[in-house]
């Protein structure tokens, strides 16, 4: 029996639903293509950057070379390319496609963004070191040319990422890259690592968990099996040739701290007393920073005086205060034991 009031509920029904996927700028299906453009637009961002790569490297780049490297198939790739080439930014010759002028600058807006997001990650928070790439992947695509500006005003305007990669500037001028690679370094020489390549990120986790960072000073004692042998802030080292390749230095201008071998802030028992001298070059950014506004300077008086389970953490008498320390702390705080006076 045909019922008017449930064929109205119905029709009500039927008038939200519709509403809700088809509704102009905020409904699902206008939700789904934005995310389909944003993820269309993401994808020849990227392809943008891998054919600046492969410029940059003077490397052939190929409908296979950019799926690979976007993790796509080849015909995506294909269809982006002809996507690029009808926004003209890139065209062929005999060679094959390249970037126009338009293409290259749109390259390195993104490179720009990215670096200095990961510069600002480093300077900025406590995200670990192995996820400033991957944010930057994100952020990227999501910051303005505004917003980048801002950062970088808020930065000082760096030239050079945390891992020592120039950034572009704001015109698309790129400072030069810095150093020799640590392979070509002379036995004897003082140097200071200039560049840590990032990408694959493996060997760039691997490199950072033998404790080696950009801003570190290092000396080149010979060569091993493996690899070449290192003296690093004052401890010795084994780089293998895998990790070498990845780790670029220039002759150090300044004094070093490598000649001399320092203790860390963790090794101090309680009851001894030690002299600061310096703060590893590992410890960067906010870190950095609170450790400083702690008074962990070169010449403060420190000594450990109350232990927890397993020695992480203790407290420190720093300057008069006690300040608790983690041991990753600790460790990259270097001391000169002072000699108990009889």
């Amino acid at each position: 029996m045909y019922d008017p009031l449930n064929a109205l509920l119905w029709g009500l029904a039927l008038m939200i639903i519709v509403m809700i996927i088809f509704w102009p700028h905020y409904g699902l299906y206008a939700r789904y293509q934005k995310m389909r453009q944003g993820n269309i637009r993401i994808l020849v961002e990227d392809a943008l950057k891998h054919l600046y790569e492969c410029e940059r490297n003077q490397t052939p780049c190929s409908y296979k070379s950019l799926a690979g490297g976007l993790s796509i198939s080849q015909e995506k790739a294909t269809r982006i390319i002809k996507q690029l080439e009808a926004t003209q930014q890139v065209a062929f010759d005999k060679a094959g496609f390249r970037l126009t002028p338009e293409g290259r600058n749109y390259a390195l807006r993104m490179i720009r963004i990215h670096r200095l997001w990961e510069h600002f990650l480093a300077e900025q928070t406590g995200v670990p070191e192995t996820s400033w790439h991957t944010e930057a992947d994100i952020q990227e695509h999501r910051v303005t040319e505004e917003q980048a500006e801002q950062i970088s005003q808020l930065l000082g305007n760096p030239r050079y990422d945390p891992h020592g990669d120039p950034i572009p500037s704001s015109t698309g001028h790129l400072p030069p890259k810095r150093g020799i690679p640590l392979n070509e370094l002379d036995d004897d020489i003082t140097a200071d690592v200039v560049h840590i390549e990032d990408e694959p990120k493996e060997i760039y986790a691997e490199i950072l968990s033998r404790g080696l960072h950009p801003g570190m000073q290092l000396k080149r004692t010979g060569d091993s099996t493996e690899g070449i042998m290192l003296q690093v802030e004052g401890r010795q080292m084994e780089l293998p040739h895998v990790l070498v390749q990845n780790v670029s230095v220039r002759k150090s201008a300044v004094k070093a701290m490598v000649d001399t071998t320092y203790d860390s802030l963790e090794m101090l028992n309680v009851g001894e007393k030690a002299e600061v001298v310096g703060i590893s070059k590992a410890c960067r950014g906010h870190q950095r920073r609170r450790l400083m506004d702690l008074g962990v300077l070169p010449g403060t008086i420190v000594s450990p005086e109350i232990e927890s389970l397993g020695r992480d953490p203790r407290a420190y008498r720093i300057r008069g205060a006690l300040i608790a320390l983690r041991k990753d702390q600790a460790q990259q705080i270097y001391i000169r034991k002072l000699k108990e006076v009889a």
